[in-house]
């Protein structure tokens, strides 16, 4: 188990999700090494139960406007709330604030670092370099990585981001050593921590393919 700590919110929260969930079933350990963990978001359900499962201190990957509370609150008020969720004006205009001050401290109790896309991802090289810095640190990272990120149904794949394998050309460069790579099947029943992978120079397709294939099958 790597010597790191949660901060004082998170390690509270963390302590409540996981004996709300200790009789669940876990297949698969952490590795005791620096590594990152790849799962499915399926619409939160993956986010609580990778945090909760995976039994080792991990900074995620977090869309950059749940790092600002101001962009937190323009993201809940303007999409979260009133486009995906229809609610009334009146409930995004209390509920954004609130929730914008949780999730920007939790964030920042987790030390998430910022995924930037769309209008933003020229910065993206930031949370590259971010993200090497921190394994170098003896951080694991967990990144949430399929694109239909409010998808909860089965299936037998599907598509995903791919910046982590940037990551691993970074951190490569740099140590001469490629980064564990831990495909994470999680749904409401069980969690299953599979086997890392490994980039190199010719068997790029075969570690996506088993990458997809971990993070959608519990097998």
């Amino acid at each position: 188990m790597q010597e790191k700590k949660y901060r004082p919110l998170a390690k509270g929260t963390l302590r409540l999700v996981r004996r709300k969930y200790r009789k669940r079933k876990i297949d698969g350990k952490p590795l005791d090494a620096p590594c990152i963990y790849l799962c499915r978001h399926r619409d939160m359900i993956g986010v609580v139960q990778a945090f909760s499962d995976i039994k080792t201190v991990l900074r995620p990957w977090v869309l950059n406007c749940f790092c600002s509370y101001k962009q937190a609150k323009a993201q809940f008020k303007d999409y979260t709330f009133s486009v995906r969720m229809q609610k009334s004006k009146l409930f995004c205009a209390v509920a954004s604030p609130i929730c914008a001050r949780i999730i920007t401290a939790y964030v920042k109790s987790v030390r998430g670092i910022p995924v930037y896309r769309k209008d933003n991802a020229s910065k993206s090289i930031t949370t590259i370099k971010q993200t090497v810095k921190a394994l170098e640190e003896n951080d694991s990272i967990v990144i949430f990585v399929d694109v239909e990120y409010d998808s909860v149904d089965e299936r037998e794949h599907g598509d995903i981001y791919k910046g982590f394998y940037t990551v691993d050309k970074l951190y490569y460069k740099r140590n001469q050593k490629h980064v564990p790579i831990v495909p994470v099947y999680a749904n409401e029943e069980k969690t299953v921590i599979h086997n890392p992978v490994y980039f190199s120079s010719d068997n790029n397709e075969i570690v996506f393919e088993k990458i997809v294939k971990g993070i959608y099958n519990s097998n």
